[in-house]
């Protein structure tokens, strides 16, 4: 069976009759394909020759490799051959097993969720989300939007996770949260709905001259509705910020401080609920 080795640093004149008479000292070559620029047509000063035979491969890197030809050291290796996708799915589902148990996540749900995070985005994409989680771990974990209790390390990677993905593929990979956000945006319009239904039907009781004002006015919630979201977008930009700079404390107070202005937001709106 052909063995192909990998030629690189070769001079830009090299040609593919020059390699074929060069490599032929070692042995028998099968073939020789230098790879050329797609706009200009000049090759790139890199390529491959399949050698016959193993032995004829491996004498053509021990006389080839660092040999100088005219003027160049060029460099020759054994070429690695391409994973098949097959390959690359195994490789990236045995990362997504070895990923589940450093976060030690038992949960077969989550252990799936997991390996539709590294087969959809990537080995990066989840090695930067685990070394930020366990950052955020050393920094005293994460609560819950509520602050009810305090995150598994899996379940700060997950939440991350879903911070960070795209819409499109979150939805496929946590479908309950994309169920739950539908059925409370339903809910939502179901109760602007009665809202409106209402105030169609009945007409507000007039106040009487001379009865109290309402506690709080409605200007003044809506105001501190404003004030909630505006510390909302600077605590959020804040998380950012560190992200950005990849600083060694401060992520943990930063998204605790954002949960608790979102249960502030939440507590206001569920009071008065004609805010928005």
């Amino acid at each position: 069976m052909a063995t192909q080795v990998f030629v690189t640093n070769l001079p830009l004149t090299s040609t593919e009759e020059d390699l074929q008479t060069l490599f032929g000292q070692a042995g028998e070559v099968v073939g020789v394909k230098l790879i050329r620029d797609q706009k200009t047509g000049e090759y790139k000063g890199f390529g491959f020759v399949h050698m016959a035979d193993d032995e004829a491969a491996q004498q053509a890197i021990q006389m080839f490799n660092n040999f100088e030809y005219e003027g160049q050291r060029i460099l020759v290796r054994e070429s690695r051959p391409q994973r098949t996708k097959q390959e690359k799915m195994d490789a990236r589902r045995k990362f997504a097993e070895e990923l589940a148990d450093k976060l030690n996540e038992t949960n077969p749900k989550a252990r799936f969720q997991l390996r539709r995070i590294v087969e959809s985005q990537g080995r990066t994409f989840a090695q930067k989300l685990l070394d930020e989680t366990l950052r955020i771990e050393e920094e005293g974990g994460m609560m819950t939007l509520d602050g009810s209790r305090r995150r598994t390390i899996g379940g700060v990677f997950l939440f991350l996770a879903w911070q960070r993905i795209p819409d499109t593929v979150r939805n496929k990979i946590f479908p309950d949260r994309a169920r739950l956000k539908k059925r409370a945006e339903q809910k939502q319009r179901e109760a602007d709905g009665e809202m409106t239904s209402d105030t169609e039907t009945f007409e507000e009781p007039a106040i009487p001259a001379g009865s109290p004002a309402p506690d709080i006015p409605i200007e003044e919630l809506r105001a501190k509705l404003k004030e909630l979201r505006e510390a909302e977008q600077a605590a959020e930009k804040k998380v950012e910020d560190i992200r950005a700079r990849r600083a060694p404390g401060g992520l943990f107070t930063a998204l605790k401080d954002v949960a608790e202005i979102k249960n502030q937001i939440n507590a206001l709106l569920k009071e008065y609920p004609g805010l928005e």
